[in-house]
């Protein structure tokens, strides 16, 4: 039986990693919402299984807006999205029952298990409050309130550059995820594209990055671009400025989603500034 997801993101480049999150198999139906206010109107009008709920939203909090939801439900099972958690954060989420913190940046495999894992908790009668899904009450309160450790957690933002280049080809269906070095050289890539087209790509790669500063300069604008993405039949190609002179490449299926891809690359870009 399908369930009911109600995801609540104001970021439309992370409503769309959620939604290729979410959506496996095509199993849930999915409503995507940007405030809570709006949230909150479309689940008096039908209520869900499950909600995924950013903590920062604009005027009403995600936490807030599940503190309204268990005016109306206390069944619907809850997620909370956040970079940054406290105690302060915990013990009211636990308060609320939300079966999950979960923390930013995050791959799309983890958000799938992590829905998976709400959806698949039993529902209880209509009217009761469900009991914390992995402790009991003194047990959350003492969890709450022991030190917790800092929201970034290695195996999210890998040391190591080849790994997140895997990782990125793998996420993004991409034959290809490459780092050029200031000078515009191949210096790191992962993927099925063979080292030759590899040092190809890096190349032009670079030298589009000057083309396009210089048709920016033609129009005022002032320093080189962010990032530039360039469209084809079958594969894309998105490539990001790092920011010390050096440039991140994917060549992807024109089937990811753009907002997963610029996503997904800007963690890369952050991780590898902090190699």
């Amino acid at each position: 039986m399908a369930k009911r997801v109600l995801v609540v993101e104001d970021d439309p480049a992370l409503a769309e990693l959620f939604k290729q999150g979410v959506a496996i198999e095509g199993s849930h139906e999915l409503v995507v919402t940007e405030t809570g206010e709006e949230a909150l109107e479309r689940f008096q009008e039908n209520t869900f299984d499950l909600v995924i709920a950013d903590y920062r939203l604009p005027r009403m909090n995600g936490l807030e807006l599940i503190a309204a939801i268990r005016e109306l439900d206390k069944t619907t099972q809850c997620i909370v999205v956040t970079g940054y958690r406290d105690d302060e954060m915990e013990a009211e989420a636990s308060r609320l029952n939300v079966c999950q913190i979960f923390g930013k940046p995050f791959y799309i495999p983890e958000l799938r298990e992590a829905v998976n894992e709400a959806l698949a908790r039993q529902r209880p009668a209509a009217g009761t409050t469900p009991p914390p899904p992995k402790a009991t009450p003194a047990a959350a309160a003492a969890v709450a309130a022991a030190p917790r450790p800092t929201p970034a957690k290695p195996a999210r933002a890998p040391a190591d550059p080849g790994q997140l280049l895997e990782d990125l080809a793998r996420e993004l269906n991409a034959v290809c995820a490459l780092l050029t070095d200031e000078q515009g050289g191949l210096a790191l890539y992962r993927g099925t594209l063979d080292a030759a087209n590899a040092e190809q790509l890096a190349s032009l790669v670079w030298r589009s990055f000057g083309d396009a500063a210089e048709v920016g300069a033609l129009l005022g604008e002032q320093g080189k671009p962010h990032h530039i993405l360039q469209e084809g039949d079958a594969y894309h190609v998105y490539s990001f400025a790092i920011g010390d002179g050096r440039l991140l490449t994917v060549a992807y299926d024109v089937a990811t989603p753009i907002g997963m891809v610029r996503y997904r690359t800007r963690q890369a870009v952050q991780a590898i500034q902090r190699t």
